[in-house]
């Protein structure tokens, strides 16, 4: 990575155990859905994601992506 702070040392180190690889890319607007549901109603939600795209008329030019959270040990 090119990016030093004013000591000289970059920002990130670079991957130390993975095979990771940091690129730049253009700035992307990302439009979300929080709900708790349950894991059979993913389908629903889904709908209800493409639903408000619709709605809003926005352009989908990427994939779909789902992050699950498990909170029952907070």
């Amino acid at each position: 990575m090119k990016s030093k702070n004013n000591a000289g040392v970059p920002t990130i180190q670079g991957p130390i155990i993975s095979e990771c690889f940091l690129e730049e890319q253009e700035e992307t607007l990302i439009y979300t859905i929080s709900s708790k549901i349950k894991i059979k109603f993913i389908d629903m939600l889904v709908k209800n994601l493409y639903d408000q795209v619709y709605a809003f008329n926005l352009e989908v030019n990427g994939s779909l992506m789902a992050i699950f959270h498990d909170r029952r040990n907070n």
